[in-house]
């Protein structure tokens, strides 16, 4: 027999025996003594592996983390260290031992602490088990964002011109994403905050809405919304120069519209009030002659307190007037 280690000779004997170093290459060739050997030696070799001491350890990973928005189903793995072939789990929340497996899927409620003791069937361990550290988990709860739409110079304008709306929010977080729509149709490229423009329509209202999502860990989105409403240029008197006027406002439902349309003629006037939803609560007709109005107005008592928008329209001009009904 010839025995070498890494291509080393070591001995001559049919059994060797050494302390191994991790990757050592042995290999043994005999030589036959019979009288006719075919071949007249063989040979056989193998790699040795070399595992240290070591104490056991396990921690903790979970998916997609600890901090999650409620109701969200999160996956726990034990990440071993020296815990040899086949470890064994057990797993502890908030103080019950909750089952065994290399994992643990929970829905958690916020302030769960979880851990796992893990068994090591390692062969050169110097304990037999060890415990992770407690992973405190934290639910969070999403947050509607508040939008606001600022108008510059106003959600009146003439045609052609040109009007700025500026979305403001709260809840928002630190890179929320916009999204503006006009009449319910998405417009394309408009994914900022601030959104111009001088096309819309005439003689209809436009309804333009800012959709915003947050940029929390819940994500969650929230919208506003403005009218805006196009007077023809040169015809009427549009936003600032305006001389009609509401009296009292705010108002309990009964007031009265008093000013001019602007014009010398005799003209019919379509009123309508909305609320901040956009829906049509009243609606009348009046008759501006010589293009003043003086008319009483009683609504009742039925609508609720808040803001609304009167809306005066005639063949030429198209005036609105926000109003406050306290009752």
């Amino acid at each position: 027999y010839q025995w070498s280690v890494n291509g080393t000779s070591v001995a001559t004997t049919n059994t060797y025996t050494y302390i191994p170093a991790n990757s050592d290459i042995v290999m043994a060739t005999m030589t036959s003594n019979a009288i006719c050997p075919s071949p007249v030696t063989a040979h056989s070799s193998l790699t040795m592996k070399v595992d240290p001491f070591a104490h056991p350890s396990v921690s903790l990973m979970a998916t997609p983390g600890d901090t999650v928005c409620k109701g969200t189903e999160v996956t726990v793995t034990a990440l071993p260290t020296y815990g040899g072939q086949s470890p064994v789990y057990t797993w502890i929340k908030n103080g019950v031992s909750s089952g065994p497996g290399g994992g643990y899927v929970f829905v958690p409620v916020n302030n769960d602490q979880i851990y796992c003791i893990m068994q090591s069937d390692y062969l050169c361990k110097l304990d037999n088990a060890d415990t992770s550290a407690v992973m405190v988990m934290t639910t969070d709860t999403p947050q509607v964002p508040v939008v606001t739409i600022s108008a510059s110079p106003g959600t009146m304008v003439t045609m052609g011109q040109m009007l700025t709306l500026t979305a403001s929010v709260e809840n928002g977080g630190s890179s929320p994403t916009y999204q503006w729509v006009k009449n319910s149709v998405p417009i394309a490229g408009a994914t900022n905050a601030i959104y111009a423009s001088d096309s819309f329509s005439y003689p209809t209202e436009d309804s333009v809405a800012c959709v915003v999502t947050s940029s929390l860990l819940c994500h969650a989105t929230g919208f506003k919304w403005v009218f805006v409403q196009v007077a023809r240029v040169g015809l009427g008197t549009v936003t600032g120069g305006s001389t009609i006027s509401i009296n009292p406002n705010p108002n309990k439902g009964d007031f009265t519209i008093k000013g001019s349309m602007g014009t010398a003629t005799d003209q019919e006037v379509n009123l309508e009030l909305t609320d901040v939803l956009g829906q049509v609560v009243y609606k009348d007709k009046l008759m501006a002659r010589s293009g003043r109005l003086n008319s009483n107005i009683h609504l009742g008592s039925k609508l609720a307190n808040g803001m609304y928008l009167l809306t005066l329209r005639s063949a030429e001009c198209s005036i609105v007037v926000h109003m406050i009904i306290e009752q």
